[in-house]
């Protein structure tokens, strides 16, 4: 067996160990999003009418500041130092809100649609690799729509956490003095870029194709 036959079996083996993982991937997300979509709405009717009653938890992304003394922070605020300061992740316990459940699930719907979106292309980009149809324009296509995918994630993504953030914080307020909540814009430029770089990519797979298909038809 020649060298390029073993890096062409090599190379097939590791199409199909990614095909299998994007498909995981692909049954795994359709199955995330329909149990989160059912879990939001029935624990959305089941959170009480009386707001005094309701201890909703709520988990989303926001910029956050700890002070050391909350009455300081009101008399002095700008003589007191953060203790912490950052950004994150944080869960909101007992809260009384109910907009803001529904709009930190729905939130996660969306992205997790974007993403489905992008497994999709993925997904018959290496069935087609798989197969070993390198030179077909849906391959060029595929690669397109991954990078259009990403540079919408991460700029749906920021634009979501700090829409939603402020609409969370309108509603629940602030449940601790000394804690400051404030709506975060985690933009990823990286992201963006990443994004353009493989729309770059996908425009050279289409050249390479255009190449290919014409020596097919010089021969």
């Amino acid at each position: 067996m020649t060298s390029a036959q073993n890096n062409g079996e090599s190379l097939n083996g590791l199409t199909k160990l990614v095909k299998r993982f994007i498909d995981f991937l692909w049954y795994a997300t359709i199955a995330s999003l329909v149990v989160w979509l059912v879990m939001t709405f029935v624990i959305g009717l089941n959170i009480p009418e009386v707001e005094q009653q309701r201890h909703t938890d709520i988990d989303f992304f926001f910029s956050f500041a700890m002070y050391p003394d909350s009455v300081a922070l009101v008399e002095q605020p700008s003589k007191l130092s953060e203790v912490i300061q950052g950004q994150g992740e944080i869960k909101l316990n007992n809260t009384q809100g109910i907009m803001s459940w529904y709009l930190s699930s729905v939130f996660i719907f969306i992205l997790g649609f974007i993403g489905l979106a992008g497994i999709a292309y993925s997904r018959k980009l290496f069935t087609n690799l798989m197969n070993q149809q390198f030179f077909v324009s849906e391959n060029y296509k595929n690669v397109q729509m991954i990078g259009y995918v990403c540079i919408v994630w991460h700029i749906v993504y920021p634009l979501l956490t700090f829409t939603g953030g402020w609409l969370i914080l309108q509603e629940v307020g602030t449940l601790n003095d000394a804690l400051i909540l404030k709506p975060a814009f985690p933009l990823s430029l990286v992201g963006i870029f990443t994004g353009l770089a493989i729309v770059v990519i996908a425009q050279v797979f289409k050249e390479a194709i255009e190449i290919h298909q014409e020596n097919e038809l010089t021969i």
